[in-house]
This record gives C-alpha cells, sequence and structure tokens, in this order.
C-alpha cells in the first residue's frame, strides 16, 4: 500500500506502545527455537487431524439420508481445504452432487464457489476466473455474494503476489480493493479481518492493530482464528517496517497453523523469506 510518512510515524508510535500485544493476559512470546520443537512434533498434529477426518468419514459412510450426507460432505470439504486440496476438490464435488439431487440451489452455489477457492489455492487463477465468471451473480442471496467478491479479492490478491511489474500489482490492487468494497457494501456485519482490512487500506494502522490486538488477546494457539490474527498483525508491522515484531507474529501464525494442521504454510515461508534475507540461511532452509 502507498505510504503517507506522518502515517508510519503515527504506527511506528503505537507499535512501541505495545510492548506485548499477544502476550496480554498470557504473555506468551515464542521463539523460533519453539517453532522448531513444533514443526518437529508437526506429524503428530497431522495424525490427530487425520483421526478426526476419520470419524467424518465413517459417519458419511452410515449416512442413510440425503441431509446428513450434504452435511457430512460439507464438514470433510472444509477439513480438507487447509489440508490436501485435491482430497478437498473430491468432497466439493460430492456435496454439489447431493445438493443438486435434493435441489438446494443455495448449497449448489456455494459449492461452486469452495470449487473456486480450491482452485485459486492452487494456483489455477485462469480455471478459477472462468468458474466464476460463469456463475450468475444476479441469482445469488446476499450471503453467497459476499463469498462471491471475497474469491474475486482473493484471486486479484494472489494475482498482484505474483505480478512481475508494479503496473501490473498496481492494477490488480484496483481490481481487489474494488471487489472488496462491493462485498463490504452488502455485508450488515463485516468481520474483525474485514474491518482491520478496511483500516489497512486507508492507512489507518493505530487503529487496525487495535482492533486486531484486542481480538488476539482472547484466543490461544489452539484456535485456528489466532494463525489468521496474527499473521494480520505481521502484515501491518510490515508496514511500519518493525521486522522483529514481523517476525514474532509470523512465528504466532505459523505455530497456529501447524498445530490445526493448516498445510498452506503461508506464515512460515514468509518467515523463512525474511530469514534468508537477514542472512540465516540454514534457518531459512530448515
Amino acid at each position: 500500500m502507498y505510504r503517507l510518512i506522518t502515517t508510519i510515524l503515527l504506527g511506528v508510535a503505537f507499535a512501541a506502545t505495545i510492548t506485548a500485544a499477544p502476550a496480554s493476559p498470557r504473555h506468551w512470546r515464542p521463539t523460533l527455537a519453539d517453532l522448531d520443537r513444533v514443526i518437529d512434533s508437526s506429524n503428530v498434529y497431522d495424525r490427530q487431524y487425520e483421526q478426526r477426518i476419520a470419524k467424518a468419514k465413517q459417519k458419511l459412510s452410515r449416512a442413510t439420508n440425503d441431509a446428513d450426507r450434504l452435511d457430512l460432505t460439507r464438514q470433510l470439504f472444509f477439513m480438507y481445504k487447509q489440508f490436501v486440496l485435491d482430497s478437498a476438490y473430491v468432497y466439493a464435488d460430492r456435496k454439489l452432487q447431493v445438493a443438486q439431487r435434493i435441489g438446494n440451489q443455495k448449497e449448489v452455489q456455494f459449492t461452486q464457489l469452495d470449487i473456486a477457492a480450491i482452485l485459486i489455492k492452487s494456483g489455477d487463477y485462469i480455471a478459477a476466473l472462468h468458474q466464476l465468471r460463469s456463475l450468475d451473480r444476479p441469482l445469488m442471496s446476499t450471503d453467497v455474494q459476499v463469498y462471491y467478491y471475497s474469491l474475486y479479492g482473493e484471486l486479484y490478491e494472489a494475482k498482484r503476489l505474483t505480478a512481475l511489474t508494479k503496473e501490473q500489482k498496481d492494477y490488480y490492487e484496483h481490481l481487489r480493493v474494488g471487489y472488496r468494497d462491493s462485498m463490504r457494501n452488502l455485508q450488515t456485519n463485516n468481520s474483525i479481518w474485514d474491518a482491520a482490512e478496511f483500516l489497512t487500506t486507508r492507512h489507518k494502522y493505530t487503529d487496525a492493530l487495535h482492533l486486531l490486538v484486542k481480538a488476539y488477546e482472547n484466543l490461544d494457539v489452539n484456535n485456528r482464528d489466532m494463525g489468521y490474527i496474527a499473521y494480520s498483525i505481521a502484515n501491518i508491522y510490515e508496514k511500519v517496517d518493525d521486522t522483529e515484531r514481523v517476525k514474532q507474529y509470523l512465528i504466532i501464525s505459523a505455530i497456529s497453523d501447524i498445530k490445526n494442521s493448516v498445510r498452506e504454510y503461508i506464515s512460515l515461508r514468509r518467515l523463512a523469506t525474511i530469514l534468508y534475507e537477514e542472512g540465516d540461511v540454514d534457518r531459512a532452509y530448515r
């Protein structure tokens, strides 16, 4: 985002006042050594998660009606979405078949969007765009449209991150913000992430941090939302050039991801990049 000098100074000043933002009330400040230990135990967390998946599959195999099948294929889709994308696609397709069979048009639309979400996550942006463009937005309910616009935002954010030139990055950011605003206009209750992101794009970093830190203090590492919020906080500290706090929150986010079997490893890869740029090559490649 474009940076105004005065906003940066305000953001840095605020950063200095939050000496233990994630710590209160737990005072938990994990180190790289803590992250190493969690990485070493990642197989344990994955086995526990696989056991939960196996139980859901058993329930699905015993389901006697389509209502239960729809609910269980939905559960399995979301469980696999963060774990194994190929399997998530399989259960999205099964969910779509059940929804079509029982005539649940809203669930059909949600599932078609779920498929687009998987394509975005897998990096197949052309197929994702084709999937989104194939859908008839005016026939969607408000909550389905919110999801629809959010996926366009995710798509163009992903394309922005992989763009080679500043012109391309600016173009995709312009598109992303447009869809973000369309989504915001539909929502009556914005999520904490939406509200913080909206403030951040307007360079109101202090206000965005207040929102995120307040939400963060009510979570623990076993809550999946901690990974999301810690990552969002890291993004804001990056904008005020506080690299140490960026690393601190990326460590927290990465630990949360691993403990919750989130295999996207976005925080971990980003942390590795920072460490590599700082010259800590061995740890970056660990």
